[in-house]
């Protein structure tokens, strides 16, 4: 089997008083890499949306799939939070 070309998505969210959610999630799966070569490219694609949340983030890796995610938490001046 060929390599597989990755696809970036990004996705946008709004809650129910419209306000956007700017998180960033990025994953990959391929049965053909390593773990460690798999999550690298993860933490690379992270590292290429930093405006996606430089308040926290998280990783997971299962079988042949890798997962990260960024959040960016947006506090509402009008509710002091």
């Amino acid at each position: 089997m060929g390599a597989l070309n990755p696809t970036v998505h990004t996705v946008a969210f709004a809650g129910s008083d419209g306000r956007s959610f700017m998180c960033g999630i990025a994953g990959l799966i391929n049965p053909y890499i390593s773990p460690e070569t798999r999550r690298a490219a993860v933490a690379n694609m992270l590292e290429s949306m930093p405006h996606r949340g430089p308040d926290d983030q998280g990783s997971i890796e299962l079988d042949q799939l890798s997962m990260g995610m960024i959040r960016l938490a947006i506090f509402g001046p009008a509710h002091g939070h």
